[in-house]
């Protein structure tokens, strides 16, 4: 498989979506938050790759299975759906526990509490009214977009909901430097992967406010393939909304 070409390069973001994308199995039912572009993008790129049987719901929208192309909306895409679910029947599948939770986190701390509902700023996040039900799921899938002592810390103040940490769980935390997993195994969470373009162990120590673990071999996460791109550019995100979103930022 080709991986793509400097003309091709993504961003982080883009990368992160990715990253996402490729734990998501096919037959999985999960749970995204519906302002989670970055999680509706992953989402989208594994049906339209390797998971065409993946069914996933976009928040306390309702909407099971939105297709693609994301565009600017209030929610992030536009609402074409196989089906539109209540809130009640929406809480019933969160309730039996799903196969996947993607979320992004403003805070998480070494035992994997996380703060989903307040930034440093004072900003609340989209979709964070589900939350409690992460801990439910068989994958939680985390990202944050910004790599630093303030949002990988020692311990938040303000706990959303937490993981506990089971042999047939999974906890994962999708950062713009590296990849960490939280194990039964394990008190601390343990960096198995870094982004290709990340710098090294010892500026990520700096920048991590927690302490963690380091695996005994620690992973380079492949580039993108030709195929994702062609997928990420072409269908899922032809107007370049994940791009334009975080661009700002």
């Amino acid at each position: 498989m080709k991986t793509t070409t400097q003309s091709q390069m993504v961003t982080i973001e883009e990368k992160i979506a990715l990253y996402l994308s490729r734990q998501l199995k096919n037959g999985e039912l999960g749970f995204v938050g519906t302002g989670s572009v970055l999680g509706m993008a992953a989402c989208l790129l594994a049906q339209d790759l390797t998971a065409p049987d993946l069914s996933w719901i976009a928040g306390e929208s309702g909407f099971v299975n939105p297709s693609p192309p994301l565009v600017r909306s209030v929610s992030g895409f536009q609402p074409r759906t196989e089906a539109t679910k209540s809130v009640n029947a929406i809480t019933r599948y969160l309730g039996k526990g799903v196969d996947f939770f993607i979320i992004e986190v403003f805070e998480i701390d070494e035992k994997a509490r996380i703060n989903r509902q307040m930034a440093s700023d004072y900003a609340y996040a989209q979709g964070s009214g589900s939350t409690p039900y992460l801990r439910l799921a068989k994958k939680a899938l985390l990202f944050t977009r910004e790599h630093s002592p303030s949002v990988l810390i020692k311990r938040t103040q303000f706990v959303s909901t937490s993981r506990i940490h089971d042999k047939d769980k999974t906890t994962l935390l999708v950062t713009p430097l590296a990849v960490f997993e939280w194990t039964d195994k394990s008190e601390k969470p343990v960096l198995i992967s870094f982004f290709s373009q990340g710098p090294n162990e010892e500026t990520i120590r700096k920048k991590t406010g927690f302490d963690y673990l380091r695996a005994n071999e620690i992973s380079v996460v492949p580039e993108p393939s030709s195929e994702e791109t062609d997928s990420l550019r072409t269908v899922v995100d032809p107007r370049g909304f994940l791009r334009d979103l975080y661009r700002s930022v």
